[in-house]
């Protein structure tokens, strides 16, 4: 199991360098697909790896670094 905060960097590093590709446009993150690219194989202690990365996402938003708009999808 990998350390919290490591895995924090990994998906920190992983949405900074999609950013950094599209820049200066927005792009759209799937969280599933975040989780997937940023830590395919990882077990956060207390949450899924989609928690993880959405609460990572909140994290990065209120210290001010990224800013968003949450869009939540029904799936059918």
């Amino acid at each position: 199991m990998s350390d919290n905060v490591d895995l924090f960097a990994d998906v920190a590093s992983s949405l900074f360098a999609r950013l950094y590709a599209a820049f200066p446009f927005p792009i759209d993150i799937e969280i599933d697909e975040m989780a997937d690219a940023a830590m395919p194989d990882a077990d956060p202690s207390g949450a899924t790896r989609e928690a993880f990365v959405e609460a990572s996402l909140h994290w990065l938003g209120a210290a001010g670094l990224i800013a968003f708009e949450l869009v939540r999808w029904a799936r059918a």
